[in-house]
This record gives C-alpha cells, structure tokens and sequence, in this order.
C-alpha cells in the first residue's frame, strides 16, 4: 500500500507540528492553518491504514 508523494509530506508536515505542539512550544498561524485543513485528511488515513494493517499477521 504505497503512500502517494503528497500525502507523505502532508504526514511528515503534520508529524513535526505535532511533535512542536506537545513540546509545549508555540505554532505559527499558517502552521496552526495547515494543521486544521489537514487534519481530516490524516485521520482518515490512519483510520483506512489501521484496517489494512490489523488484519496482517507474523510471518514466519
């Protein structure tokens, strides 16, 4: 399940805001923007990869 190259700099986008937002520190208004149109998006994706990735099992 290839991840388009588009929607993986709007997930590395969204991993470094949020990794600000949880060091305490303070976002700029056009990242607080990005973050809000984007975060639908994401959601999604975790939630179509989270059914894709939970029926895999172990190898052996």
């Amino acid at each position: 399940m290839p991840v388009e190259q588009n929607l993986n700099k709007i997930l590395k986008e969204m991993w470094r805001i949020d990794e600000v937002l949880i060091s305490g520190k303070s976002i700029t208004d056009t990242e607080k923007e990005f973050f809000n149109n984007n975060l639908p998006t994401i959601k999604n994706y975790y939630e179509s990869n989270n059914k894709y990735w939970g029926s895999r099992e172990i190898l052996d």
